[in-house]
């Protein structure tokens, strides 16, 4: 199992930015230094769509197994989650393809551990938003490579047959944050969040308009997950 982490609020974010600017090693004794008047950075964001269904990943192993999992364990067609198992369990070969082009891209070598993260939506999955009663489909957000977060991965993983899409086909946002005064980013991130919410941009791609769920911000400059925060 390997887990998806939680995705934090902006006041997370903040502190955590501040912190790693403030901190400046230690000293000959063990003690944390910090710098007496830190300078913040300014860092960029991009903002996709949040969508309100399952979390779910695909495993694949340096063995070639490919596994399923929801948010807390892995699953299989007898013991499944909303049918994600069972659907691609049909689609293996497919899925086998998908990681054999990112290999053959030269981005990940063959003996590493591929997971791809995603919404499992539409369907029944969830009610009262854009999406409920489209087909059901994986929306990829987020791939991992053993340790490694690899956002530059993300826009590859579309795979038609098998209703997988990438998020970065759907509207995103570009939104610099400058951490010496955060709080003037609120306002614009509280605005676009109500667009979001008023008309889902990925309900509306399928040709149907209802309410979203928010926008997930990751940060450009760093792909960790200490980056990334929910409105």
């Amino acid at each position: 199992m390997i887990k998806f982490p939680s995705i934090n609020q902006f006041r997370n974010v903040v502190q955590h930015v501040r912190h790693k600017a403030s901190y400046a090693g230690v000293d000959a004794d063990g003690n944390v230094m910090y710098h007496p008047a830190p300078k913040y950075p300014t860092l960029t964001f991009v903002g996709t769509v949040k969508l309100h269904g399952t979390n779910a990943a695909i495993v694949f192993s340096p063995s070639g197994d490919i596994t399923f999992q929801s948010r807390e364990r892995i699953i299989s067609p007898g013991d499944d989650n909303a049918g994600f198992a069972e659907h691609f369990s049909q689609y293996t070969d497919s899925l086998r393809a998908l990681a054999e082009d990112l290999d053959i891209l030269g981005e990940t070598p063959s003996d590493s551990t591929l997971v791809i993260y995603g919404e499992w939506c539409g369907g029944n999955i969830q009610k009262g938003v854009a999406i409920t009663g489209l087909p059901k489909m994986f929306v990829v957000f987020a791939v991992k490579v053993n340790d490694e977060w690899r956002n530059d991965l993300v826009h590859l993983c579309n795979v038609k047959e098998a209703s997988i899409y990438s998020i970065e086909n759907f509207p995103k946002w570009f939104k610099p944050i400058n951490f010496e005064n955060p709080e003037k980013a609120q306002n614009a991130l509280a605005e676009l969040t109500q667009t979001v919410e008023e008309c889902c941009p990925v309900g509306k791609h399928f040709g149907q308009e209802g309410v979203g769920e928010g926008i997930v911000w990751r940060c450009v400059e760093d792909p960790s997950p200490d980056y990334w925060f929910k409105v």
